[in-house]
């Protein structure tokens, strides 16, 4: 087994057994804490999320594809649960998961021009079939408006195990493991410093309207310390410069925000708080990954062009 692979293995599993036996001695002195209660299911949640990011990178590339096919359709229901196209639902269904599979089978088959070009042969073919479905022409906006959502959930998020496949043809499989890593680790970090810095530091709120906990300190917090992040971690385990780190470490705080925005707009559009309760204390796995379908291809296409 790969040595890297063993390495980010131990460190994930030390860092949430750390973190379960803290909350574990606080909760036995003080039982009937509800933040600490909460903080009990969302450790447990994060054995379920860490189980599968180290069972996929450790079978990489073929679990990395397999996984996320799987984990896209999954969001592709969560997504579809709270459309209001509901007779067309199915049919939305059958074309998306036709095209998130054939998507991943693209990237098994290295033909890249294929996929980057089916979200927009998805989008002009599902549009013309669901318009005869549906025989409405008032229904197109609809339409499209869901189009966006899903291919947020199935184009997007095929990024993670597309950027592994892009840098391992020129990096060895431990640099393009680090980095895959401490991209969705950083993207975490990155929410969980923004909203450290937020109630420690926040006065004015950012965004009110679209999350309500967001706040200038919290945005700024969280810039600085996932810029630093990203200057060490990338430089000392992935291969880069440290000027080239930093920078990636600013894309995924950016960017990590943005999609953390933009799926709070669509949960609001909606008239839901989440997608699902698949994950207690998370939410959905869409709610998991919302950051990281915008962070995933920004690195992506900063490593193609830089």
């Amino acid at each position: 087994m790969n040595s890297t692979f063993l390495i980010l293995a131990s460190v994930s599993i030390g860092l949430i057994s750390l973190a379960n036996l803290l909350n574990l001695i606080l909760l036995k002195n003080n039982p009937k804490n509800q933040t600490l209660q909460k903080v009990a299911v969302i450790i447990k949640s994060w054995w379920l999320i860490i189980g599968f990011i180290l069972l996929t990178l450790g079978t990489a590339p073929y679990g990395l594809l397999i996984g996320f096919c799987i984990i896209s359709i999954l969001c592709l229901f969560e997504y579809q649960k709270h459309s209001r196209l509901v007779k067309l639902k199915k049919p939305i269904a059958t074309l998306v998961i036709v095209a998130t599979c054939l998507q991943y089978y693209t990237l098994y088959s290295n033909n890249w021009s294929l996929y980057f070009a089916i979200p927009i042969l998805f989008m002009f073919i599902g549009t013309a079939i669901l318009l005869i479905i549906s025989g409405e022409v008032a229904r197109l906006p609809d339409i499209f408006s869901s189009y966006t959502g899903l291919i947020l959930t199935f184009h997007l998020l095929s990024y993670l195990p597309s950027l592994y496949l892009s840098v391992i043809k020129t990096s060895t499989q431990g640099e393009a493991l680090y980095l895959l890593f401490f991209v969705i680790l950083l993207t975490e970090l990155n929410d969980i410093s923004q909203f450290l810095c937020g109630k420690a530091f926040g006065k004015h709120k950012w965004v009110p309207l679209l999350s309500p906990n967001k706040t200038d300190a919290g945005f700024i917090g969280g810039f600085i310390v996932t810029t630093a992040l990203g200057a060490f971690v990338f430089s000392h385990f992935a291969g880069f410069s440290i000027v080239r780190g930093a920078s990636m470490g600013m894309i995924i705080s950016v960017t990590g925000i943005l999609g953390d925005l933009t799926f709070s707009a669509i949960k609001r559009y909606f008239g839901t708080k989440d997608f699902s309760d698949a994950l207690p204390g998370h939410g959905g796995i869409l709610d998991r990954l919302d950051s990281i379908i915008f962070t995933m291809p920004s690195i992506f296409y900063f490593l193609i062009f830089t």
